[in-house]
């Protein structure tokens, strides 16, 4: 099986203001009528594309061996010329050991299997621009009147007691690529006498990060997060009374609360 998929985001804005109206009965109808010095016009656009090709291929051997690959690739407008496209894998192998003669001959199972699965995820959840010098605009007063200037870089804010520091943006950084993060899954399927039981672990390692990737500025890396669950399900057989038991059990290290 095969597909793809194309996304087109665009926006575009505008804004108009004025101060110091000498009433308010005409509201916003006449923004001419207040202080030309305080006028304040805007506009802006914004645009994304993400093209992403997909695949899946399923085998299953003797029904007892199954198979399964999976792989994408995608390109995303948000990144540099030489870091738009990235590929992300994943297989899954499973094994149907209640098929097994010598696990048929216990008369024990009616299903056991185990199962593992590792595969790649991507995050492009980045603003768009930031690998392109974003030009600013500051007005200053010279010779009796205001005068623009315009040039790369902006000031995106300001930081420090009573905002004595400026905050600069719009500085380019064509290193930025995909995030990547990897994940591992382990499982163990049994069900014999009416009772099922499903042991797993999944494990999630973060890929290493990119040095020249700034968007995470500030964020710890996040750390190994571990888990295991055992849950218990008994069901009555046919022609028992009705009853039911449950048992859930949990245990889970501790990981970092940046973690994603």
């Amino acid at each position: 099986m095969g597909g793809y998929s194309y996304e087109n985001y665009q926006s575009r804005s505008s804004s108009l203001a004025a101060k110091g109206f000498i009433n308010e009965s005409l509201g916003n109808e006449n923004l001419a009528a207040g202080d030309s010095e305080t006028y304040s016009i805007g506009n802006g656009s914004y645009k994304t594309e993400l093209v992403s090709a997909l695949t899946r291929i399923n085998y299953t051997f003797d029904n007892r061996f199954l198979f399964t690959f999976t792989a994408r690739a995608d390109g995303s407008s948000k990144f540099g010329s030489n870091n738009k496209w990235a590929f992300f894998p994943s297989g899954a192998f499973s094994w149907k050991m209640h098929e097994e003669r010598f696990i048929r001959n216990l008369n024990v199972f009616d299903v056991l299997k185990i199962r593992a699965s590792y595969g790649i995820s991507g995050n492009q959840g980045i603003s768009a621009y930031q690998t392109l010098s974003r030009y600013g605009q500051h007005k200053y007063f010279n010779g009796g009147k205001w005068v623009t200037a315009i040039g790369p870089g902006y000031q995106s804010g300001t930081t420090g007691q009573d905002g004595i520091y400026a905050l600069w943006s719009g500085i380019p950084n064509k290193g930025l690529k995909w995030e990547t993060t990897a994940q591992v899954d382990l499982g163990l399927d049994m069900s014999f006498v009416g009772l099922r039981q499903d042991v797993g672990q999944r494990r999630r390692d973060p890929q290493p990060r990119h040095r020249t990737d700034d968007r995470r500025r500030g964020v710890p890396e996040p750390r190994l997060a571990r888990g295991r669950h055992l849950r218990l399900l008994a069901q009555p057989q046919q022609g028992a009374q009705p009853r039911k038991r449950r048992a859930d059990r949990s245990e889970n290290r501790p990981a970092d609360r940046h973690a994603v």
